[in-house]
């Protein structure tokens, strides 16, 4: 008979035996590289709606040279239509002045000719409306040949502060704006990112594992719980080159977008101080054409004097008026022009020609 002593004690397992594990592995390069190539694509993707805006910029510059195309066609138009009421004028003062035997008699031939010659401005701005407007169609989705009136509103003022920005300001202020190099800067952020996706492809794969493991039952001698964790090393030296040279690559590409971004600050910085040239180069322009119209319509004046009084010649009259009218026509486009290079100076500094200005 066996003695057992009272201090000894055992533990009883039920028959039914179990264990439990769970195990985590958690890649920590693979993080690394998953990071990594997610800021590269949302530097990608912002990079392409900044290439969108760009877009979005040179076509808001092609519908106002539209726009101002058919403001200068209608208003020249216009000057065409006065022209033939003022031959019509003269046609019948040369009439009376025929019957008196007070004119030369090629007087009426010259008349006509002059009527030709208008009816041919007036044909080529009516092609120009039609053209105008066709384009304008088009940009909008519509119908290339439905109606479309032009409104002045918002042309009347030709001043801009833009101007009278110091020009190194305007050029920091187009470089900090300008689409097209914010989306290379996001560029070289994708660039960047992308260089570290490399690196980590370059990496051993390092993993952490942590596993935990629950016994219990029957015939189960080792502890109820159990805890194990470590570090797991691999590394395939054999696409070691292959990688090598796609991070080198990688590199390559971060400073060609540099140098790019260096050239496209240098092209802004040109560009800006091109359109403030031609913007005071319009504006002096149109300064002259003003002068010229008015010395033109005095002269037109004079000469309509003149002939009623028989102190000139019919051709002398008809010289006079195509005078004015060529004036008349190289004022109008001297305006337009101004506002064209208003908004080609407002598109070089970044801006967005719907966006209303302070």
């Amino acid at each position: 008979m066996c003695n057992i002593p009272k201090n000894m004690s055992f533990t009883l397992h039920d028959q039914l035996t179990f264990t439990s594990t769970v195990t985590v592995a958690q890649p920590l390069v693979q993080i690394y590289k998953v990071y990594s190539g997610y800021k590269a694509t949302q530097a990608q993707m912002n990079a392409a709606n900044k290439n969108r805006l760009t877009g979005v910029r040179k076509l808001q510059m092609e519908v106002t040279r539209a726009y101002l195309g058919l403001l200068t066609a209608r208003r020249m138009l216009e000057t065409a239509h006065a022209g033939l009421n003022q031959v019509d004028v003269y046609e019948e003062k040369v009439n009376a002045l025929m019957a008196a035997d007070l004119v030369e008699r090629n007087a009426l031939l010259k008349i006509k000719v002059q009527r030709a010659e208008i009816q041919k401005g007036a044909f080529l701005a009516q092609k120009g409306i039609d053209l105008a407007k066709a384009a304008l169609n088009v940009y909008m989705h519509r119908d290339i040949h439905d109606p479309l009136e032009p409104v002045l509103d918002g042309l009347e003022d030709l001043t801009s502060q833009k101007e009278q920005t110091p020009l190194e300001d305007a050029q920091a202020q187009a470089i900090f704006d300008r689409p097209e190099l914010q989306s290379a800067r996001l560029m070289l952020d994708a660039a960047y990112f992308g260089k570290h996706v490399a690196t980590a492809d370059m990496l051993p794969e390092l993993n952490a594992i942590f596993r935990y493991e629950f016994a219990d039952g029957m015939g189960a001698m080792q502890p109820r719980h159990q805890y194990f964790g470590g570090l797991v090393l691999e590394w395939n030296v054999w696409e070691w080159g292959a990688t090598y040279y796609k991070l080198k690559q990688a590199k390559i590409r971060e400073q060609q977008t540099k140098i790019r971004i260096q050239g496209g600050e240098d092209q802004i910085r040109l560009d800006v101080e091109a359109r403030r040239l031609d913007l005071d180069e319009a504006k002096k322009s149109m300064d002259v054409a003003k002068a010229q119209l008015e010395e033109a319509r005095e002269n037109l004046r004079i000469e309509q004097i003149r002939h009623d009084v028989q102190q000139t010649t019919t051709a002398d009259l008809l010289q006079a008026q195509t005078l004015a009218l060529k004036a008349e026509n190289d004022w109008i486009v001297a305006e337009m022009k101004i506002r064209e290079n208003h908004a080609a100076l407002r598109i070089a500094m970044g801006e967005d020609l719907l966006a209303t200005q302070e």
